[in-house]
């Protein structure tokens, strides 16, 4: 089941984009708790309401939450131009039939592009969104998306801290690196973000190991020592088998990148769908009452 929106209406924007619309769900059930109000729960009553208040003030003041952006339609078409062709002054027009894997969103994350590129693209990504809107769903796709795009980038970042700075220096990198993963409430995308943090943690385990096993000498792993030990699973089997576990979880992340942007895709789409539906919807409004 694809998740293409149904029944697009007319009054939808930016802020009623939700996990129903975009064909996904978020890992919270709706609870619906009935109350009897009588005398005696008067003071658990108000001690609740004050709870509530406080949840929807720490919420509504969240970053993650906190609702910024124009939500111009300019701005959602410069965005969404960056996405499938690279460029927000593209004089081409949008074209809501174009297959994910024809984007340039999807060239940049397939082909052999440098690190310093794919990092420009992803902070560009990143900010042309904000500056339309910081809209939950379609954020959390971006930043895996932006994540993917710097995988082998961070994976570098990460060997070089061990090598410079330990490990304790380094978990500290990867919980910089994946503090914005625990806010993730789709399904699908924290599936994908828990396989990226185990791939951090054992790469920072990897080295460690090695270290143990007199591979890393000087800040520098020994690459003849390295290959020898990684490929004994006789006297290193936990080396080994962690070996094993960061190119299974590189193997897995490359596969699902397909499936990945064609679920981004249609998100985006639908998003853009919505909400410029929406900006027509208020200009004939407004044509009208004048």
């Amino acid at each position: 089941m694809g998740l293409g929106i149904n029944n697009i209406q007319n009054n939808l924007n930016t802020n009623s984009f939700t996990y129903e619309q975009a064909g996904i769900s978020s890992t919270g059930p709706t609870i619906q708790i009935k109350r009897k109000i009588r005398p005696t729960f008067l003071i658990i009553i108000i001690a609740i309401i004050i709870l509530v208040a406080f949840g929807i003030f720490f919420i509504l003041n969240s970053p993650k939450q906190k609702r910024i952006g124009s939500r111009k339609k300019e701005d959602l078409i410069s965005f969404i131009k960056l996405y499938q062709y690279g460029d927000m002054n593209d004089k081409k027009d949008i074209n809501t039939n174009l297959p994910a894997n024809y984007t340039y969103a999807y060239k940049m994350l397939s082909e052999n592009y440098s690190d310093k590129k794919q990092k420009e693209y992803a902070d560009l990504m990143t900010s042309s969104l904000l500056k339309y809107s910081n809209q939950e769903i379609v954020y959390d796709f971006l930043l895996y998306y932006t994540q993917n795009l710097q995988l082998y980038a961070n994976l570098d970042k990460i060997k070089n801290e061990y090598l410079n700075n330990g490990s304790e220096s380094t978990n500290k990198l990867i919980e910089n690196m994946s503090g914005d993963f625990k806010n993730i409430k789709v399904d699908y995308l924290k599936d994908r973000f828990d396989l990226m943090t185990e791939l951090f943690k054992n790469t920072v385990k990897y080295y460690s190991l090695i270290e143990k096993a007199n591979c890393i000498k000087d800040k520098e792993v020994d690459n003849a020592c390295e290959v020898r030990i990684r490929n004994d699973d006789i006297y290193h089997l936990e080396i080994y088998n962690t070996f094993s576990d960061i190119n299974d979880a590189e193997s897995v992340i490359a596969e699902r990148q397909l499936d990945f942007s064609v679920k981004f895709n249609d998100i985006l789409i639908n998003f853009y769908k919505i909400n410029t539906a929406s900006n027509e919807k208020g200009t004939e409004n407004a044509k009208t009452k004048k």
